[in-house]
């Protein structure tokens, strides 16, 4: 080690020593640099490494920063043997931090959700202070099979028909931000999720649209999860409009067929039970007026099916 490292080292663990103070420096969004100003920062701590009094805390993607040490020494040859024992040599006590769990998910949106209505005047502070309270007490003893549900949301928001929906609103969400792949319950994407959706609400709002808070959400989770699927349902959806479209113009066009049929079978009635009546059709052209009504008879008994 350089001199003059080895002599900073020694003063700053002096001056430490004599406050009788410990040094903690936290290290976050390691994994948001580029690869080599990534690894140069993780080479840097090393160099401040194992004095008295003094620990770091790196706050990083895992995954992220394997594939950084990777590139950095890319045309080395190394394994991924290596990559491990470069992190064990400079982590000390690796933690890592589990994906929330259903429950917790759920408790995040409720929070998120009280905190949008307590800023819009709709919740009231007090309440939202005793949200903050009892919710982290119930994920505390969730151990013990206490869970967010229905009836505890419900006593939360006092039984309030609109912030009700709400929490209705946010165990449904849950749900399937903390199944779906592109979520995985990650707590920043939840909260930017949530912005997205109320966002679309808000831009729309001036236009005279109101939109289904609830069915929004649900769109919104189908674009991100997958695009190519969304592209085929918007395409079976128009499909299925197109088709009805021209059902709805057939049965129209059959409506007007059975009228006309009513007509002319009336007509025909008329005209066989009045004798006088009859004369005046020659039977060659009578018999094709019954048998156009005959065929009109046939479609609207297929219509009646």
């Amino acid at each position: 080690m350089p001199a003059h490292i080895q002599a900073f080292r020694d003063t700053l663990e002096s001056i430490l020593e004599e406050l009788k103070i410990t040094l903690v420096i936290f290290v976050d969004d390691l994994d948001r640099c580029l690869s080599q100003r990534a690894i140069s920062t993780l080479e840097s701590i090393r160099l401040l490494l194992f004095i008295r009094r003094s620990a770091f805390v790196i706050a990083a993607d895992n995954d992220f920063i394997k594939a950084a040490v990777k590139v950095h020494f890319d045309g080395a040859g190394i394994t991924g043997d290596f990559v491990t024992n470069y992190f064990d040599k400079l982590i000390q006590v690796p933690l890592h931090v589990p994906r929330l769990g259903l429950n917790e998910a759920k408790a995040y949106l409720v929070l998120l959700l009280l905190e949008r209505e307590t800023n819009a005047g709709h919740f009231s502070k007090e309440r939202f202070n005793h949200a903050l309270s009892v919710i982290p007490e119930k994920l505390r003893n969730s151990w013990k099979g206490e869970t967010i549900n229905q009836e505890f949301l419900y006593e939360l928001v006092e039984h309030v028909n609109a912030l009700k929906s709400l929490m209705d609103l946010a165990q449904g969400l849950a749900a399937l931000l903390h199944s779906s792949l592109a979520v995985n319950a990650n707590p920043r994407i939840m909260k930017r999720f949530l912005n997205t959706v109320y966002l679309r609400d808000a831009l729309s709002a001036p236009q005279g649209i109101t939109l289904d808070i609830a069915a929004l959400a649900k769109w919104h989770l189908l674009e991100r999860s997958t695009k190519a699927l969304l592209r085929n349902l918007l395409v079976v959806f128009i499909r299925i409009m197109t088709v009805g479209y021209k059902f709805w113009r057939m049965l129209k066009l059959l409506q007007r067929v059975r009228v006309v049929y009513l007509s002319l079978s009336r007509i025909r009635h008329l005209l066989s039970n009045g004798s006088n009546s009859c004369q005046i059709w020659e039977p060659r052209i009578y018999a094709r007026f019954s048998t156009l009504v005959v065929t009109l008879e046939l479609v609207t008994s297929v219509m009646t099916i």
